[in-house]
């Protein structure tokens, strides 16, 4: 549902917030990044790579733990 944000953001006060984990190649996640900000409907978005066994290691689980 429609939250309110951290700090206002182009006059917007509410928002949604999405969270996606997904593994691809950097061209890919070059593309998808190029086509948000592209997009009017996405006002702010954030692109974070794993790099630690610990950080993977945790996105595995979430992704076994949703296959479930």
């Amino acid at each position: 549902g429609s939250r309110e944000l951290a700090y206002e953001i182009n006059k917007n006060k509410r928002g949604y917030y999405f969270v996606y984990y997904f593994e691809a190649p950097t061209s890919s996640i070059s593309e998808i990044e190029r086509v948000l900000r592209i997009s009017e409907d996405v006002i702010k978005f954030l692109t974070i790579k794993f790099e630690s066994k610990k950080e993977i290691s945790f996105w595995n689980t979430l992704v076994e733990k949703i296959k479930k």
